[in-house]
């Protein structure tokens, strides 16, 4: 059985530090907090699940632990989430036969789930379908990438991009991405400086990303790193 629960964290000043919001610097006698949500996903190998509570919960940042001030189950009024399917236009025709898949699960989706569609291209994210509770109206704008190749294409562009322009209105956001991964704009070595504020900034809005490789056009497609 798996149980989801959104759990609040009162960063003290390692989290103001890494925000920009305080610096415990001589003569700086201001210290300031910041409390920040996320989700935590419960599972048990009981079939008598003991109920958790905020005293089961250790949140470690670095070498410091951290005071865990609220655990509340997102049940009930609390059950809402909004998912973004995130697709990667320089996608290969081949994934055509997995689109079925796709949409059959964006349609078994509970009422508490609204779904959004939206395409990457040429480092935006194009939204071609905001978050809905008609699952099948959902489904219905998920057609097969254009096979263009933008010169600015990076997923990871198009992921920020999304974030910063989704308002936060439900206490669960996730994104499901369907891309080969490739940073055409890595750094020497192949550390994607990308990708890094990429993760950033989901991790800052509090939205989390699942990834479903598919594989891109032209030579990246058939690459043997992929």
């Amino acid at each position: 059985m798996k149980t989801q629960f959104e759990f609040s964290m009162m960063f003290a000043l390692i989290a103001g530090v890494a925000c920009g919001q305080g610096m415990n610097r001589p003569g700086n006698a201001s210290t300031r907090s910041t409390a920040i949500q996320m989700v935590l996903t419960v599972e048990t190998l009981s079939d008598n699940p003991t109920p958790v509570t905020v005293r089961d919960i250790r949140a470690l940042q670095g070498k410091v632990y951290l005071p865990v001030t609220g655990l509340a189950p997102l049940q009930g009024e609390a059950a809402g989430m909004e998912l973004y399917i995130l697709i990667d236009e320089k996608l290969s025709p081949t994934v055509a036969p997995r689109f079925a898949e796709i949409k059959h699960f964006v349609s078994m989706q509970p009422p508490t789930t609204a779904v959004g569609v939206a395409y990457m291209d040429n480092g935006e994210a194009h939204i071609v379908q905001a978050p809905t509770a008609d699952h099948v109206q959902a489904a219905a704008a998920i057609r097969l990438p254009s096979g263009i190749m933008s010169p600015m294409s990076n997923p990871y562009f198009s992921l920020s991009a999304l974030i910063g322009r989704w308002p936060a209105r439900t206490p669960r956001r996730e994104v499901l991405l369907l891309t080969n991964g490739i940073d055409r704009f890595e750094d020497v070595g192949g550390a994607s400086m990308y990708l890094d504020v990429a993760i950033e900034d989901a991790q800052r809005a509090g939205v989390q990303v699942y990834c479903l490789y598919a594989p891109g056009l032209g030579h990246a497609g058939h690459s043997p790193a992929n």
